[in-house]
């Protein structure tokens, strides 16, 4: 029995990690969707997400950490 209205819905996909082990899961909002991006670094996030949208902006890459997305910190 169901007793808890979040236990009947499905986490969508942009909200959790899709990367191949070995790699840290990214994501990046993309003008119609997030661009969920398996990467070694997030030099190399930018550079998938650019193959899907050539114009992406590096301040809205997320990297999963803990549980949850946060938003990448460019040093």
């Amino acid at each position: 029995m169901v007793t808890n209205a979040s236990e009947t819905q499905a986490t969508a996909l942009h909200e959790r990690p899709l990367a191949a082990a070995g790699l840290d899961s990214y994501r990046l909002r993309g003008e119609y969707g997030y661009i969920m991006i398996g990467a070694l670094s997030p030099q190399d996030a930018m550079r998938e997400a650019r193959r899907t949208w050539p114009g992406a902006p590096a301040e809205r890459l997320e990297k999963w950490d803990a549980g949850c997305y946060v938003r990448h910190v460019w040093k």
